[in-house]
């Protein structure tokens, strides 16, 4: 039972709401917005429909105030006069939903039951992940390859050596990256993580070794580089297989000896820096081209982690689908509670080729189309894959073909008739052959039915 507060003028409505749903939740009424304040201040509600037209007040302007008061009370708002303007002002002022007017008791319910959901009870069909809490660059997974490699990230994590990780983009390489440094010796001091890809090659030199005042055309002041910045922590090379050829001999000598030198300046300058690298690229194509240095390449790949597409350890979805949801709702300022097993099950059908930066981002786009504490199926919208639609292309082309060479009269007609052949055998199957079942799933008459079998030459027993 939910707590149920209904904000309207109309004396009639008010009662009739009431009255319908009595025996299913505990309603409150309120025709004006002093009274509807004060029961807020002093009942439990669960959940507000606010009227747009309230007398003289607006209904968006009652929202606005409530949601201020009351952040995490999902409102609705009903309305006979709906507009894009009113729909998009309440949005942006914290609407859950809305409900048109002549309003039906089902409406209610069905809204009451999206959008009121204890936090300590779901339903058969959801997991409850309200109670769930993440420590700070958590790693999340459960399949064997990632246990194994989280058991070789402690292992080097208490180790000064070299690391050089591998992977698609998107897999993670940041994130393994920073747990090292957080479990090392170095974990007081600095992470620096570098992009190589990211940074304009004419400034990536200054960025990475710094320089000095007048060192080229627009260096109007001494610069600290990446390498200064971390000494005695930890610096991050991301996309290392980008490195032009000069840097890589100038990162190869500080690996040697610990020096740099800054743009402009003849003197080296000691660093103590840990160097992890990763890339996406594969390095042995590159050794073998000559674009990446060889020397370089064994002192970046002392120990390395090869982090493996999403696609090959979906048992690790459920779990970092949690923790994505987790941190949205922070992030939104949402509440989810819970989710339907559904969702779950959307999410392992998927390959992901973006990899795990590809389903944080679904996810954070669903929570944020959610107006509920549950995440149903229906607020997890993937993209067709490329191949997927050059498959569906290729299907049409060759449907189309063998239309047009063995069909006479219209080719669209013969299509569509094979089309509702099909959909009335597969539902003479599902209805065992109940005539009036079949009709009524494929919403005609037994009329039309009887003429379409005959149409077809469907054989079917009568019920």
């Amino acid at each position: 039972m939910a707590n149920v507060l209904i904000i309207d003028d109309d004396e009639g409505l008010c009662y009739s709401i009431e009255r319908a749903l009595r025996n299913i939740h505990k309603v409150f009424t309120a025709m004006h917005s002093e009274t509807a304040y004060n029961i807020l201040s002093n009942n439990p509600i669960d959940i507000a429909f606010i009227d747009q037209r309230l007398g003289k007040e607006s209904g968006t302007e009652i929202l606005k105030e409530i949601k201020g008061r009351f952040p995490k009370l999902p409102c609705i708002l009903m309305t006979a006069y709906g507009s894009s303007e009113t729909i998009l002002e309440s949005i942006s002022q914290g609407a859950a939903d809305f409900i048109s007017k002549p309003l039906e008791t089902d409406g209610f319910l069905r809204l009451i039951e999206a959008n009121v959901v204890k936090k300590n009870i779901c339903s058969d069909n959801y997991i409850n992940i309200s109670e769930l809490v993440y420590p700070p660059n958590v790693f999340i997974g459960k399949s064997p390859q990632m246990i194994k490699i989280l058991k070789n990230v402690a292992t080097v994590a208490a180790t000064d050596s070299p690391v050089l990780i591998t992977g698609e983009s998107g897999t993670g390489k940041d994130h393994i990256a920073k747990i090292i440094h957080d479990y090392s010796s170095r974990s007081n001091y600095p992470f620096v993580p570098v992009n190589s890809a990211a940074i304009p090659r004419n400034l990536l030199e200054s960025e990475m070794f710094g320089h000095v005042k007048g060192a080229f055309s627009g260096a109007y002041q001494s610069k600290k580089g990446k390498f200064e910045t971390a000494d005695k922590g930890t610096i991050f090379l991301n996309e290392i297989g980008d490195l032009p050829s000069g840097l890589q001999a100038k990162l190869l000598h500080v690996l040697q000896d610990g020096t740099i030198e800054k743009l402009g300046e003849n003197k080296l300058k000691k660093v103590d820096v840990r160097l992890i690298s990763a890339t996406n690229k594969n390095l042995d194509e590159k050794l073998e081209s000559g674009s990446f240095r060889e020397d370089l390449f064994y002192r970046l790949n002392v120990f390395s982690i090869h982090l493996p597409p999403l696609r090959d350890r979906k048992a690790d979805i459920v779990e970092l689908s949690k923790f994505f949801i987790k941190e949205a709702c922070i992030n939104l300022d949402k509440e989810v509670t819970c989710v339907h097993k559904g969702v779950f099950e959307i999410l392992a059908s998927y390959d992901w080729p973006g990899n795990i930066r590809e389903l944080k981002n679904i996810i954070k786009k669903s929570v944020i189309v959610s107006s509920r504490q549950t995440l149903e199926p229906d607020d997890i919208v993937l993209p067709k894959s490329k191949e997927a639609a050059k498959n569906v292309q290729n299907l049409k082309k060759h449907l189309y073909k063998e239309y047009r060479e063995h069909s006479y009269g219209n080719v669209l007609h013969r299509a569509l008739d094979d089309i509702e052949k099909e959909f009335i055998e597969d539902a003479l199957k599902e209805c065992k052959g109940n005539l009036s079942q079949v009709a009524e799933m494929l919403g005609i008459s037994r009329v039309t039915l009887y003429d379409k079998l005959k149409k077809y030459s469907i054989k079917a027993h009568s019920d």
